[in-house]
This record gives C-alpha cells, sequence and structure tokens, in this order.
C-alpha cells in the first residue's frame, strides 16, 4: 500500500492512509496483479506503534537512554544489525559514567608535574589526550557497526583505554 499521508487514529486504535494506491502482486511471480487507488483507507490490522517508528529515524545521538533502550530492545527481537549503532550509543552513556575519575586520573599525574613546565606543553597534551580518545571511540564505534566488537565492549574500550593510560600515569609519578 502506498499514500500521500499516514497516521495512526488513536480513537480507533488504526492506521489512516490518505490519497493512496492499494497493490496486489502475484505471490508466485511477483508481478503486479492490481493497483486500486483511494481516498481514505483505515487499517485496524497494522500493529507498528507510531512512537516506536518516530525513534527509528533518528540518529543516535538525539536520542534519550531509555529512548535507546526501547530502539535497542525492537531490533534484538528481529536479530537485525541496523540497532548496533543504537546499542554502541546506549552503552557508550553508561561508560561515559567513569570519564570525571578518568579526567582526575589523567589530571594528577600532569599537576603534579612541576610548575617550571611550559604551559603550552600543558595544552599540547590535553590535545593530544583528547585526540587519542576521540580516535579510539570512532574505531571501535566502526569495528562494531561491522561486527568486529560487541556493542559493549565498543562503547567500553576508549574508556578503558584511557583509565589504563591514568593508572600508567600514576606508576610513573615521583
Amino acid at each position: 500500500m502506498l499514500a500521500g499521508e499516514v497516521w495512526f487514529d488513536a480513537k480507533q486504535k488504526a492506521w489512516v492512509f490518505h490519497h493512496g494506491r492499494e497493490l496486489v502482486f502475484d505471490l508466485d511471480t511477483g508481478a503486479p496483479v492490481s493497483s486500486v487507488p483511494f481516498e481514505e483507507k483505515l487499517e485496524p490490522g497494522y500493529n507498528e506503534d507510531p512512537k516506536l517508528m518516530l525513534l527509528i529515524d533518528q540518529r543516535p545521538e538525539d536520542l534519550s537512554f531509555f529512548e535507546l533502550r526501547r530502539v535497542i530492545d525492537y531490533y534484538q527481537a528481529d536479530d537485525n544489525t541496523k540497532g548496533i549503532a543504537y546499542a554502541v550509543r546506549y552503552f557508550g552513556l553508561l561508560a561515559d559514567t567513569l570519564g570525571p575519575l578518568i579526567v582526575i586520573g589523567i589530571a594528577v599525574p600532569f599537576a603534579m608535574s612541576g610548575v617550571r613546565v611550559n604551559p603550552a606543553v600543558g595544552v599540547s597534551k590535553s590535545i593530544g589526550l583528547f585526540l587519542l580518545y576521540y580516535a579510539l571511540s570512532n574505531i571501535a564505534a566502526s569495528l562494531a557497526v561491522k561486527q568486529l566488537l560487541s556493542p559493549e565492549m565498543a562503547a567500553w574500550l576508549p574508556n578503558l583505554g584511557m583509565a589504563g593510560l591514568a593508572v600508567w600515569l600514576f606508576t610513573r609519578m615521583r
């Protein structure tokens, strides 16, 4: 069925198709059998959730934590790989809670390095660490979309890498 407009009528619990055409195909050959135009048609048999359909059209970065969970559950029911980007974002939000501790863990060794160091050195180290985190994050997300890493691992990998760096910097502190 094709239509110029479609909306969900909550009162009738049905989808309303407006200015459309109902297409019928032969199941064996796939050839079109008929094409009947219509002005308005009510379809109570469709069970799609309109709120979920609106969520699926959005980028993972634009969805809230609970909306991401809902989209992930929808895609997991069909075992569909389109949900991987949403899962990476969801688990990334969980992993980001570790971020302030990582920043503190990296900042303390820099602060203890002394006051005789040129400020430009500290700024360049900060920019370098940001670029390292950004690269790790993008590489991990790409590997997850290609199904070489799980979404959970892709989300935690940049934070674990930076936490490892913080531990290494702490061990080198005098």
